[in-house]
């Protein structure tokens, strides 16, 4: 008798729910939701002076905050 061939395909849609990557580094390094706003702002925007603007806050703030996140 001839082997028959059988298979099976299960498909289920599923979503991964990771973090970003700048609020990963927040939960481990455990910065303060000002830090990680300042620390986003930096992603985005790259530049400290224009982060200031974008948040409101002194641009020594923005350093200030750079400077516990490094």
């Amino acid at each position: 008798m001839p082997a028959k061939t059988v298979a099976a395909l299960f498909v289920h849609k599923t979503a991964m729910d990771h973090p970003s990557l700048p609020e990963s580094v927040a939960r481990h390094d455990k910065l303060t939701p000002t830090e990680l706003r300042v620390l986003r702002g930096i992603v985005d925007m790259g530049d400290a002076p224009e982060v200031a603007d974008a948040l409101g806050i002194a641009y020594i703030t923005v350093k200030t905050h750079l400077g516990r996140v490094y």
